[in-house]
């Protein structure tokens, strides 16, 4: 149980020095024992936050030391350091249990991630903006993501895609393709190929939407979380989301994402329309 409370430790230190941090380390491990001294003494029993492994515990004892918070005196010491340092290890906590997740995850993922050859992704994405330049109005305008009704599933991911570039300002009125239809469609990044990338035309933040034809499942929370991952990294100065787009939606992704508010569930509806001749 040392080794594991030392390892923590160590492992908080480190994400502090790789998050910039590193001069803070001794005001925040000081104001850490603080923390579980006082808590310890609330409680009636010993008390350590760093080996306290629930994250709802962990969110508990934020609200307890805010500024309107039970504790708020305690939170104040330091000029605010405790309450700091709290912050501080429950993002940690957050971040190290979502990367333990994904990992957990990453063998059911493979099966989702398709091996395409560039060649394939070129030749697609000249006919995305070659259908779209020629069919600008094949499907009326809707709101939202329900297009209109009756719904009918895709069999693959591509036609839902091709739809949803179509209509990409209606559906996603904030948003456009990054980089235009050539590099936001399936765009790549690592050895992996993301099915739309969203720019947030204001703020220039990103969405990364994965796309599903029929049911999704908590497997594709652990997909969309790894390519979020991934962008992040690549773009460390901007935010990323994510939104799953499926025609149905299962109840293992609805708890998947429950604790995860960046990543949104969207079901579609496709309608046809007829034209004469």
């Amino acid at each position: 149980l040392l080794e594991k409370f030392e390892a923590m430790v160590e492992e908080f230190k480190n994400w502090l020095t790789e998050s910039g941090k590193a001069s803070e380390w001794s005001v925040y491990l000081d104001s850490m024992d603080r923390l579980s001294l006082h808590y310890s003494e609330q409680i009636g029993s010993e008390f350590d936050i760093f080996e306290l492994e629930d994250g709802r515990e962990l969110s508990k004892l934020l609200r307890l030391y805010a500024k309107k918070g039970k504790f708020s005196n305690v939170g104040d010491e330091g000029g605010g350091s405790v309450r700091s340092a709290l912050a501080h290890y429950v993002k940690f906590r957050s971040q190290r249990n979502l990367a333990k997740q994904n990992e957990i995850l990453m063998l059911a993922v493979e099966d989702f991630c398709l091996d395409i050859s560039r060649d394939e992704v070129l030749k697609y994405r000249n006919e995305v903006q070659e259908y779209c330049a020629q069919l600008p109005s094949a499907i009326p305008k809707n709101h939202g993501i329900e297009l209109s009704s009756p719904s009918m599933r895709f069999t693959y991911e591509r036609d839902l895609q091709q739809l949803l570039c179509m209509q990409v300002t209606e559906l996603f009125p904030e948003y456009e393709i990054f980089g235009g239809a050539k590099v936001g469609i399936e765009y790549q990044i690592g050895t992996r190929k993301i099915d739309v990338l969203l720019e947030n035309k204001t703020d220039k933040s990103l969405l990364v939407v994965e796309l599903k034809s029929g049911l999704a499942d908590f497997k594709v929370f652990g997909q969309i979380a790894m390519y979020m991952g991934l962008v992040s990294r690549e773009f460390c100065d901007r935010n990323v989301e994510g939104a799953i787009v499926a025609g149905e939606i299962d109840d293992s992704l609805i708890q998947a994402t429950e604790t995860n508010g960046l990543v949104k569930l969207l079901t579609y509806q496709v309608g046809i329309t007829l034209k004469e001749a």
